[in-house]
């Protein structure tokens, strides 16, 4: 057998072994466009709003954490900070886990997309309003910071996880 037929050859198998029993690795955006949100999702949304004021769109600082296991934890108050968990508020169901895994891909906040990278987790407090949001899945760690005034999927998302937290659908 010529040299160039057993080179194409081994080629070929080793590219079919290598797709087997293995997924890809996740594209920019963490999950591309599933239908389903992943098993480890875990999202993080905490806004600060201004001190002493809430904004009409944001309405008021918060911080809401969903566990993979779809339970939200929800708290408001100007003292929310990135490194404190929230209680448990409710454990949302398929469908709405469905939804706001959606509206975070729709709107590219799965990913960054439209946000400042965070350099670290010690934001200057003079920086409000502000949304961070982090999103974990596929052991991949997505975290970034938004301006609510120049982004109103984010403030659509934040409305919607206080429509959730209020144990209201």
């Amino acid at each position: 057998m010529p040299m160039q037929k057993l080179m194409v050859l081994i080629v070929i198998g080793l590219s079919g072994c290598a797709g087997s029993g293995r997924e890809a690795s996740p594209s920019p955006g963490i999950w591309a466009a599933a239908e389903r949100p992943p098993r480890d999702l875990a999202i993080e949304v905490t806004v600060f709003d201004s001190v002493g004021e809430q904004s009409p769109s944001l309405g008021g600082s918060a911080r809401f954490v969903i566990e993979p296991d779809g339970q939200l934890r929800a708290e408001i108050g100007d003292g929310v900070s990135l490194d404190h968990l929230p209680p448990r508020t409710r454990l949302l169901s398929d469908a709405q886990m469905v939804d706001v895994y959606h509206r975070l891909v729709r709107s590219g906040l799965d990913g960054g997309l439209d946000g400042s990278p965070l350099p670290s987790r010690d934001i200057p407090e003079t920086i409000r309003p502000r949304v961070v949001i982090s999103v974990v899945a596929h052991d991949a760690r997505s975290e970034a910071m938004y301006d609510p005034t120049s982004n109103p999927a984010v403030v659509r998302l934040v409305g919607r996880l206080r429509s959730l937290a209020r144990l209201r659908d």
